[in-house]
């Protein structure tokens, strides 16, 4: 009566993102995915970071593992905001080529990044 869904654990190695919410995600080809933006959890500041994950291509064993990268960035890079909209132009990359020189990531919308620091504070509850 309908598909059936099972939940797993992808193991990651590399250069882990901090913990963050009201981050976007968003695969770019069949093995890779980018995270932008989002709020740490650990110290309620926003970020305009860009990590980069690969998955393993190990046949059989696809998106069993997977490898995080930071990317460093070319340019001025926007603000950072909470939940923008992304989307990949220009195609796919061509067979060897590095993933970030083959087509462009537009960013569109989110929230600025003065209302995520506004509602990342903890209120004061002194009596």
């Amino acid at each position: 009566a309908g598909a059936t869904f099972k939940w797993r654990q992808l193991e990651t190695s590399g250069r882990t993102p901090s913990p963050r919410h009201s981050a976007t995600l968003m695969q770019i080809s069949r093995l890779h995915a980018i995270l932008y933006s989002g709020v740490c959890v650990t110290n309620g500041h926003p970020s305009s970071d860009i990590h980069v994950l690969e998955v393993d291509d190990t046949p059989n064993k696809v998106w069993s593992s997977a490898t995080w990268q930071r990317v460093e960035l070319v340019g001025a890079a926007p603000p950072p905001r909470l939940l923008p909209s992304m989307t990949r132009i220009e195609g796919l990359p061509p067979s060897g080529q590095h993933i970030t020189e083959a087509y462009s990531i537009l960013v569109f919308g989110g929230t600025a990044s003065t209302y995520a620091r506004a509602n990342t504070n903890t209120p004061n509850t002194d009596k």
